[in-house]
């Protein structure tokens, strides 16, 4: 896909999702949380991740999403420069680095604009016990670096009016002890392809993610996006260094990535990003 094949889909896919109403948005957000929280409930129920019974909600009637463990041969390239994560698995909170942690964690983002608003997951995911931590941009090395937020209020306004974590509030030094990453986009397909918004933030990120996934034979979180309906397109295409979610969810349906298909497209591990 060439940039101005990107510069197009993002146009049109952004004009949609502008021009939902006020209560067509609040509709559609309500299901899209609805099927989100579910979701995460069923994974942390399947794995056995939380003490609170309460998470003990049934996964979405769907096929269970892919492990992204990958194997050595699809490991992605070692040759990529990126920032090394930590192999530690304590976070700057109350979790032992000799132990997993007491408590599920979830990386998740701050809706911006027109975003579907994941607000709602994010409350339930406190009420739960899941803590959640969010992204901070950090611009000059255009990574991210995620901090725990426990309420509303320990966000503060960022570059570009983005909503972000205080830099002193707790931050995950393993992302690798998250069970699943929320990842904001503009489009997407229904074979879990994404198309972001041309920073590159979470491309990296993601593949950082598996790469020290691979190294350090651990399981990766799974990957997952939240989005309206009107933010799908056709098919997305494939360049080599793109990576598909594990689940895509919108307010009516779920769809999560088939590796064996991908195979047949000639696609490898890899899938359409933005």
């Amino acid at each position: 896909m060439n940039g101005s094949d990107k510069k197009e889909i993002r146009r049109h896919v952004e004009t949609l999702r502008s021009q939902l109403t006020p209560t067509e948005r609040a509709s559609r957000e309500r299901r899209v949380n609805e099927r989100l929280t579910a979701w995460l409930k069923g994974i942390i129920a399947s794995r056995e991740l939380s003490p609170d019974t309460s998470c003990g909600t049934a996964p979405l009637p769907l096929k269970q999403p892919q492990e992204t463990a990958l194997s050595e041969e699809n490991c992605p390239s070692r040759e990529y420069s990126g920032t090394r994560l930590s192999t530690g698995r304590e976070t700057a909170g109350s979790c032992g680095s000799s132990r997993l942690p007491d408590a599920p964690i979830v990386l998740a983002y701050v809706p911006f604009r027109t975003e579907c608003g994941i607000h709602r997951t994010i409350e339930a995911c406190w009420e739960t016990g899941i803590r959640v931590f969010v992204p901070r941009s950090l611009h000059a090395s255009r990574e991210l670096l995620f901090h725990e937020i426990r309420q509303w209020k320990d966000l503060q306004k960022g570059m570009h009016g983005i909503m972000e974590p205080d830099p002193l509030s707790p931050a995950l030094q393993d992302p690798l002890a998250a069970f699943a990453v929320l990842v904001p986009g503009l489009a997407f397909d229904t074979a879990c392809g994404r198309l972001g918004y041309g920073g590159g933030y979470y491309d990296r990120f993601l593949k950082k993610l598996l790469q020290a996934a691979c190294e350090e034979g651990r399981d990766a979180p799974l990957f997952a996006a939240a989005a309206f309906d009107v933010q799908l397109v056709e098919r997305l295409p494939v360049e080599p260094h793109d990576i598909r979610l594990d689940v895509l969810i919108t307010e009516s349906a779920a769809y999560t990535r088939d590796p064996a298909a991908d195979r047949k497209r000639g696609e490898g591990s890899d899938g359409a990003a933005g």
